[in-house]
């Protein structure tokens, strides 16, 4: 499934800080192993495996001393973050969500369809969303890469008094974990306008996930990111055709360009690089049964 409203509100954004932006940030599936990294694939994390225990950041590695030495200086800091899923492994969402992964895993269509709101699906501030526009049926339709991503790191708790149209006693669930760490680690400091400061940061969750000089798995690797947020390349973004910008945004086979702390300029997989304003899936009981309440962000 296509998502035009996300790519036009996206682009949009882009366009109207570009002006303002732009000189900040010059200095500043599922069986194989992944393009972008050399030890870890979200394909794999939705299998039904438990998650693994959480990662904690490890230093960005440059590939050789040349890449170092040759690069520009960045006075951009180092922002490792650090990723623990709240989830209990002895809970009645953690069974749940095992159940989940192995669906997504194996594009069970019933399965997920069961778990969307009759009335539609709210994504970000849109309209809901019909349950047959979501086009389950299709494998590659945009809807499972979502589902995927959002499962592939751990999941954070809300508060249930925020969703009034869950069973009194459920909890709620919002994953992936990413979004709420990066907001919690590194908040916006309320010194760019706007949402200028979330759309020039990208999230890199994953150990060893490569960095390479080009979108192509056969480009050279410029260095190595462990759980770490970079800038976002938004001089390589505006280079890119309308088309283009849309496969970056659905396709997990797309790539994201970024900025390394040393100044290099790279891509890293789409499967390991989140957006601060990346959507989210929400999860509450329903009847006694799990589904998904809503989809925020991606605006």
């Amino acid at each position: 499934m296509k998502s035009p409203q996300l790519f036009v509100l996206f682009t949009v954004t882009c366009a109207a800080i570009a002006g303002a932006s732009v000189a900040s940030l010059m200095y500043s599936q599922p069986k194989a192993a992944d393009p972008g990294s050399i030890a870890q694939s979200v394909s794999s994390s939705s299998t039904n495996q438990p998650p693994a225990a959480p990662q904690q950041a490890t230093p960005y590695q440059d590939v050789s001393p040349a890449a170092t030495s040759q690069a520009q200086a960045n006075p951009f800091p180092r922002q490792p973050l650090t990723l623990t899923d709240a989830v209990p492994v002895d809970s009645a969402f953690y069974q749940f969500r095992r159940q989940l992964k192995q669906a997504i895993y194996d594009r069970n269509a019933p399965f997920v369809q069961a778990l969307i709101p009759q009335g539609g699906l709210n994504l970000g501030f849109g309209r809901p969303l019909p349950p047959e526009q979501l086009d389950l049926a299709n494998p590659n339709a945009w809807f499972w890469n979502v589902l995927e991503k959002s499962l592939a790191h751990g999941c954070t708790d809300l508060s249930p008094k925020d969703y009034p149209s869950i069973d009194p006693t459920s909890e709620v669930w919002a994953c992936p974990n990413v979004i709420r760490a990066f907001n919690q680690q590194y908040p916006n400091p309320n010194s760019e306008s706007g949402v200028s400061y979330e759309i020039s940061r990208v999230i890199v969750a994953g150990n060893q996930v490569n960095v390479r000089t080009q979108p192509q798995r056969e480009s050279p690797v410029i260095g190595v990111l462990s759980n770490e947020v970079v800038q976002f390349d938004l001089e390589a973004w505006n280079q890119l055709a309308p088309e283009e910008r849309v496969q970056q945004v659905e396709n997990l086979d797309g790539w994201t360009p970024v900025i390394l702390p040393n100044g290099q300029r790279g891509y890293v997989s789409n499967k390991y690089a989140y957006r601060p304003l990346s959507y989210q899936v929400v999860f509450g009981q329903v009847g006694g049964s799990w589904r998904i309440i809503s989809v925020p962000g991606g605006d």
